[in-house]
C-alpha cells in the first residue's frame, strides 16, 4: 500500500518545479537568498502530514543538534529586514538559514513568490514578498503566479488522507516550535 505521503513527496515537487521556473524567469527580480529570514520570523503551523515529512527526515539526518536561535549581524548573520516583532522559526540557525531546507513545509517554499490570493469580489490579487519585484508586479505573466486557494485545498486534501480524517479543515495542526523541541529531546 502506497503510503500518503509518496503523493505530498510529488506535490512538493511540483511546487519547487514552479518556483525554480519562476526563479529562473526572473533571476535580478528575486532577492530570496540563504540568510534572508525575513518571513521565517513567524511561528507557523503546519499539516500533519508536513510535519511527519519533516520527522522522517531529521531521523534520517540522526537528528539535528541543539538549536541556537539568537539571530542577527551581532553573531555573524546578515542584517535581516524583520516585517514582525515574532520570534524566528525554531528551525532557524544563528546565520538565519533554514536546518530543514530540504523538506520545509509548503508555506516556506511558497512564500515571497508571486501568488494569486482570493479576494472577497470571487476574483484574485497578486501579491509577493516586498523585497522581491519591487519595481512591481506588471511584468509577471499568469504563469508566474501561484495560486494559494490551489495550493491550500490540495494541501489540505493530501493531509486529510493521510490522517484519515473527514474533517474539511484537513485535522489539527502542528506548531514548528514543537516540532523542532521533539528533534532536541530525541537528539540531545
Amino acid at each position: 500500500m502506497q503510503d500518503s505521503s509518496d503523493d505530498y513527496l510529488r506535490f512538493v515537487e511540483r511546487l519547487d518545479a514552479h518556483c525554480d521556473a519562476v526563479a529562473r524567469r526572473h533571476p535580478d527580480r528575486l532577492a530570496c537568498a540563504p540568510g534572508c529570514a525575513s518571513c521565517c520570523h513567524r511561528q507557523l503551523t503546519v499539516f500533519e502530514i508536513e510535519a511527519e515529512v519533516i520527522r522522517r527526515w531529521m531521523r534520517a539526518q540522526g537528528g539535528l543538534g541543539p538549536f541556537d536561535s539568537d539571530i542577527g549581524a551581532e553573531q555573524g548573520g546578515p542584517l535581516l529586514l524583520l516585517a514582525t516583532k515574532e520570534e524566528p522559526c525554531a528551525f532557524l540557525d544563528a546565520a538565519g538559514r533554514c536546518r530543514i531546507y530540504p523538506v520545509r513545509p509548503v508555506i516556506c517554499r511558497t512564500h515571497g513568490l508571486p501568488l494569486a490570493i482570493p479576494d472577497e469580489n470571487g476574483g484574485s490579487r497578486g501579491d509577493c514578498c516586498p523585497l522581491n519585484f519591487r519595481e512591481g508586479m506588471d511584468e509577471l505573466s499568469n504563469a508566474d503566479f501561484l495560486s494559494l486557494e490551489t495550493v491550500n485545498t490540495v494541501l489540505t486534501a493530501l493531509n486529510r488522507a493521510f490522517v484519515r480524517s473527514d474533517d474539511p479543515a484537513g485535522g489539527v495542526r502542528v506548531e514548528l516550535r514543537a516540532l523542532a523541541a521533539q528533534a532536541v529531546c530525541t537528539t540531545g
